[in-house]
């Protein structure tokens, strides 16, 4: 049954990948295309309000897939649907198997879930992220923990800490921001 929720999830964020850029992702788009991993870090982020780890796996996916406007847009929709896969796991693991395929049936249709796990930005990796952290969680509370759940649990925040905004980028990237550039 979790396959049915996944599925639809992925029907319903490929409907209407192939729209124009909107600003913020046409930014996210030319900074892969235009600067290199070192230069994002560098340059780019100084200018930017957004974390470098979604620059980073975009890039690599547009070297692996090419950079076109849909292909660009199916990272998110990858992220978007691992999202809903995942808060099953958190519901299956606090209520019981129905309560995460009702759980994953109710997240698979949202709208606002479908919208943002089609733009070309990092908020289904934020989603993502940060259910994997609650599920991994859970788990260490669920049972006899062993270093295997912490170590994935201490990752998962650590993906979660390499999502900061670029006010807190100098304690995890060390870059620290411009003096010319508006704090958010």
């Amino acid at each position: 049954m979790i396959w049915a929720a996944l599925a639809l999830a992925l029907v319903l964020r490929v409907i209407n990948l192939n729209q124009s850029l909107w600003l913020d992702e046409a930014i996210s788009a030319l900074a892969v295309r235009d600067y290199s991993y070192s230069q994002i870090i560098s340059a780019f982020i100084i200018g930017d309000t957004h974390p470098p780890l979604y620059y980073f796996i975009l890039k690599a996916w547009s070297g692996a897939f090419g950079y076109w406007e849909p292909t660009l847009r199916v990272l998110s929709v990858i992220f978007g649907v691992l999202t809903v896969y995942v808060v099953y796991l958190i519901a299956k693991k606090i209520g019981g198997k129905k309560l995460g395929i009702v759980s994953s049936f109710l997240l698979a249709p949202a709208p606002l879930h479908i919208y943002y796990s089609q733009e070309i930005r990092m908020y289904s990796l934020s989603s993502l992220a940060v259910s994997l952290a609650v599920f991994l969680f859970i788990r260490l509370l669920d049972k006899n923990p062993n270093r295997k759940d912490w170590i994935l649990f201490s990752l998962s925040l650590l993906l979660n800490l390499a999502k900061l905004r670029r006010q807190k980028a100098k304690v995890f990237w060390g870059v620290s921001p411009s003096r010319n550039s508006p704090s958010r």
